[in-house]
C-alpha cells in the first residue's frame, strides 16, 4: 500500500533538491546561493590578453620584447586551456573570459596563472628553431636512448672507419672477472652452468638460431673492406682469434654525438653487434637496477638546500671489458679466415698459430648487443661507487628503491652504465668524491672524459636537475621536439605506429610528473585500432584532444624537489566509461610520507 507524504515533504524522490527550489530555504547542507559575489573555485582559469603586434616604426629591440612577452603569453593560454579542459572535460567552458592584469583576480587564480607563468618561462623558447615536422622525424628515428644532443644521433649509418668511436690501442683494459665481486664473478666462471640456457631447450634454440641471419654493414659483404674491419678492431685490441664457433654476431654502426677537436667537429660512431642468434643462448640476465631522471625526482630537499651535482664518462666502456676464455667463441663475426688473411689482420705480429684448424674472428671484449653487457657493466660500476666512496648502498639512487635522504655533505651517487655522478650539498665534497670513484674505475682499466664539476645546474641523461631550484625537467630541445611533434600531428594523417612512438616519447616527460598520465586514453585506443594496418588516418575527436592538453601542459611537467607532503590522501579510479571513485583520507605529513614510500627517513620513521 502506498502511503501518502507527510506535510512538508515533497513527493519527488529528489526530496532534498525539490525542497532547495521554495523560497527561502535552506538548511546547513542545502542553500541557494547568497548572491554576494565571491568567486571561491579555480577553475575556469582566466586566458590572458594578447598584446597586440608591434606597428609602425618600432625600434628592433622594442619590437623583440613584445614578440617574446606574445609567445609567452601564447603558450601560457594554451597551457590555461589545457587545464580547463582537464577539469571540465572537452574543450571547456564556453564562457572563459580573458583578463587584461592579473590584479583584480581572487589570490586562487592569481597564484595559480602566476606559477604557469614561471614555468613557461622557465621552459623557454624553442631553441632550435625547429618546425614540426622536424621535431616529429627527430622522435621517430631510432634512438640509443641516453645520447640524444642532436638530430639523428642513435640512426644507423654507413661504416666509416675513420669514424668508429673505439679504445685506443687497448691491449690491457678491464679484466671482467677481477672486476666483480664474488657472487656474480661465480656466475661467470661458469657460464656453461649458470647463464647458458638449459639443455631440454637446446633443440628448440638450435634450429630457432639458424633462421637468425645476423644483420651487418653491407660494406662488410666486400672481402677487402671486412679485412680492413677487422684490421682496426684487431688494432684497438677488441679482436682476436678462435678455432670454434658457437655463435655468429653481425656489425653495424650508429650515430654518436660529435665531438669538438681543437675547434673541428668529427662525427663519431658507435660500433653495436647483432647478437639475436647469440642472446637465445644465454638466460635472461638479472634485472638491472639503474639510476635514471624518474629516481632522482623522488629526492627531497629542505627549503634551505642547494643540491651540487657532479659528472664524468666512460670512454668506451663495453668494448673496455676483457671477455674470459671461452666466451669470444659466442661471438664470431660473419666469415672464417685463412691463414695468411688472419696473419694479414694481426700485421704479422706472431698471434696467428699455423697449427690452428680454424681462423674464426671473434670479439674479445663485452659487446654492445650482448643481453648481460649492460647488467654486468652497471655492476662493476656499482661496486666500484661502494668500494671507493665507502657508503651504504642506501646511498645510491636507484629506480625501484626508496629515494635516499639528502643530508647536509653527505655524499650520494647516482651509477648509470658508463655515466658517473655524484651529488651533495657541498660542492668540495661532490667534486672529492667524482675524483675517487673516477679513479677507482680508472685502476681497473677504464678510460674517462667528459669530465664535469660540481654544479647546481647540471645536465644529464636528456634532462636538466636543477639544485638551486630544487627541479628535475627534460632539457628544453627534448621538450620542444616532443611538444612540437604532438602539435604536427594535428595537421597530417599518421599511422598507429607514429603515435605509438610520440606516446613512447612523452613517457619521458610524464615519468617526472605523473600526473601527464592522465591525460591519453583515446591516442591509446588509436594505436590499438591501427597498429596492424600501414595506413594513415587523420586524428579525430578526443584524439586531438588529448593532444591539445598535452602540448598544453609540457612546460609544467617537471618534478619538484622541495614539495611538502600533503595531509590530504586521496584514491581515485576510474572507468572508460566516465564513472569515478574518489576517497579522502586526512594523515599527517609524516605518515603520507610512510605509507607512500618517501625517503628512507620517511619510511624509517613508522
Amino acid at each position: 500500500m502506498k502511503m501518502s507524504p507527510g506535510p512538508g515533504v515533497a513527493a519527488s524522490p529528489k526530496g532534498p533538491f525539490r525542497r532547495m527550489q521554495r523560497a527561502n530555504w535552506s538548511s546547513s547542507v542545502f542553500h541557494k546561493p547568497t548572491g554576494d559575489g565571491r568567486k571561491r573555485d579555480v577553475f575556469p582559469l582566466p586566458t590572458l590578453e594578447l598584446e597586440p603586434a608591434p606597428r609602425g616604426q618600432v625600434c628592433r629591440s622594442v619590437a623583440q620584447r613584445i614578440q617574446s612577452r606574445r609567445a609567452v603569453t601564447f603558450e601560457v593560454n594554451k597551457s590555461i586551456n589545457a587545464l580547463n579542459s582537464l577539469f571540465f572535460g572537452g574543450n571547456g567552458p564556453s564562457h572563459g573570459s580573458t583578463v587584461s592584469s592579473l590584479c583584480r583576480l581572487p589570490s586562487n587564480q592569481r597564484a595559480a596563472i602566476g606559477d604557469i607563468i614561471d614555468s613557461v618561462k622557465r621552459f623557454g623558447p624553442n631553441p632550435t628553431g625547429a618546425t614540426g615536422s622536424e621535431a616529429l622525424g627527430a622522435l621517430r628515428a631510432a634512438s640509443s636512448g641516453y645520447d640524444d644532443a642532436g638530430l639523428g644521433v642513435g640512426d644507423v649509418v654507413p661504416l666509416n672507419l675513420d669514424h668508429l668511436s673505439l679504445p685506443e690501442g687497448l691491449k690491457s683494459g678491464v679484466d671482467l672477472l677481477g672486476a666483480l665481486d664474488d657472487s656474480v664473478r661465480c656466475v661467470v666462471e661458469d657460464f656453461e652452468e649458470h647463464m647458458l640456457q638449459d639443455a631440454d631447450v637446446w633443440t628448440w634454440i638450435s634450429r630457432n638460431a639458424q633462421k637468425l641471419v645476423p644483420y651487418d654493414d653491407p660494406s662488410l659483404r666486400s672481402k677487402g673492406k671486412y679485412l680492413e674491419f677487422l684490421r682496426e678492431l684487431h688494432d684497438r685490441g677488441i679482436l682476436g682469434f678462435t678455432q670454434d664457433c658457437r655463435g655468429r654476431v653481425g656489425a653495424f654502426t650508429v650515430s654518436k654525438k660529435p665531438k669538438e677537436l681543437n675547434g673541428v667537429v668529427k662525427p663519431r660512431q658507435r660500433l653495436v653487434l647483432d647478437c639475436r642468434q647469440t642472446n637465445m643462448m644465454f638466460r635472461p640476465s638479472p634485472h638491472t637496477q639503474l639510476g635514471s631522471l624518474a629516481s632522482l625526482c623522488d629526492l627531497e630537499l629542505d627549503d634551505d638546500q642547494n643540491l651540487y651535482m657532479a659528472g664524468a664518462d666512460i670512454q668506451d666502456c663495453f668494448y673496455a671489458v676483457r671477455l674470459p676464455a671461452g666466451f669470444e667463441q659466442f661471438f664470431v663475426l660473419r666469415e672464417d679466415l685463412t691463414f695468411d688473411e688472419a696473419n694479414w689482420v694481426t700485421r704479422f705480429d706472431g698471434s696467428v698459430c699455423a697449427s690452428m684448424r680454424r681462423f674464426c674472428p671473434a670479439i674479445v671484449v663485452l659487446p654492445m648487443g650482448f643481453s648481460w653487457s649492460f647488467y654486468l657493466v652497471q655492476h662493476i660500476h656499482e661496486q666500484s661507487v661502494l668500494r671507493s666512496l665507502q657508503i651504504p648502498r642506501d646511498n645510491i639512487i636507484l629506480e625501484g628503491q626508496p629515494a635516499p635522504t639528502v643530508r647536509d655533505s653527505e655524499v650520494l651517487s647516482m651509477p648509470y652504465c658508463d655515466n658517473i655522478h655524484t651529488l651533495c650539498t657541498d660542492p668540495d665534497i661532490c667534486n672529492s668524491s667524482k675524483c675517487l670513484i673516477s679513479r677507482d674505475l680508472e685502476e681497473l682499466g677504464f678510460q674517462l672524459h667528459e669530465d664535469e664539476p660540481a654544479s647546481t645546474l647540471f645536465e644529464t641523461l636528456g634532462g636538466v636537475v636543477d639544485g638551486s631550484r630544487g627541479e628535475v625537467r627534460a632539457t628544453a630541445q627534448r621538450a620542444w621536439r616532443i611538444k612540437l611533434a604532438f602539435e604536427h600531428v594535428l595537421t597530417i594523417p599518421v599511422s598507429g605506429k607514429t603515435i605509438q612512438k610520440l606516446l613512447g616519447h612523452a613517457m619521458f616527460l610524464c615519468v617526472l610528473n605523473r600526473c601527464g598520465m592522465s591525460i591519453f586514453r583515446s591516442l591509446y585506443d588509436f594505436v590499438e585500432r591501427h597498429s596492424e594496418a600501414g595506413g594513415k588516418y587523420w586524428l579525430q575527436g578526443r584524439e586531438v584532444e588529448e593532444c591539445k592538453v598535452f602540448s598544453g601542459l609540457i612546460p609544467l611537467l617537471y618534478s619538484s624537489l622541495r614539495r611538502h607532503w600533503s595531509p590530504t590522501v586521496t584514491c581515485i579510479d576510474a572507468s572508460p566509461a566516465g564513472y569515478m571513485g574518489f576517497v579522502r583520507q586526512f594523515w599527517t605529513p609524516k605518515m603520507s610520507a610512510t605509507l607512500a614510500g618517501g625517503t628512507r627517513s620517511g619510511a624509517s620513521s613508522g
